[in-house]
């Protein structure tokens, strides 16, 4: 039986040729974060990492982003709906709006970590030129023209209140969005 070789989280060993495959094992709680931030630092591409379930990944995805801190390596998170098959509700907004920033930043991803639980490798994903095409970025301070604003947002699901309460709502109040 072959010996295994240890390594540091500090110094995690990579592939160096395609379809090699590497195993990383018994890494105590977030020695875990701290291998995949290293390998993602030393790494010239995205580093996709798939986490067993959802609370696992949400645990991973804190202790990469501590790791991570201000040095410009990138986690993104793709999380899982959350919701069974035929269920009657939608997922929460929180998700959705995550899941759309990350798909959105998904063909542009050239370095830094996407994080998903294994349940979200099973749904099937709309169209890059889909997502491209219907996301709407706003800076703050830009110029628009609000009547063509409020019809694409109406168009794209929003509702047009008079008091924004929750998610999918939107209020103007003058030039005011």
């Amino acid at each position: 039986m072959p010996e295994t070789e240890r390594h540091s989280p500090l110094d995690p060993p990579l592939p160096d040729r395609d379809g090699q495959q590497l195993t990383w094992g018994h890494l105590p709680q977030s020695a875990t974060a701290l291998a995949l931030v290293q390998a993602a630092r030393r790494h010239s591409g995205p580093l996709v990492v798939v986490a067993p379930d959802t609370p696992t990944a949400d645990r991973l995805e804190n202790a990469l982003r501590f790791f991570a801190g201000d040095d410009g390596l990138e986690v993104h998170g793709l999380p899982d709906w959350e919701t069974l098959p035929y269920d009657l509700f939608s997922p929460h907004q929180d998700i959705v709006s995550q899941r759309l920033a990350t798909l959105y930043r998904l063909p542009d991803l050239a370095t830094g970590i996407l994080l998903l639980p294994m349940s979200t490798l099973m749904q099937r994903l709309p169209p890059i030129p889909y997502v491209t095409d219907n996301v709407l970025l706003l800076d703050s301070g830009a110029q628009l023209d609000m009547d063509a604003l409020r019809q694409r947002l109406a168009a794209a699901g929003y509702r047009s209140v008079a008091q924004v309460m929750e998610h999918g709502e939107f209020a103007v109040r003058g030039a005011l969005l």
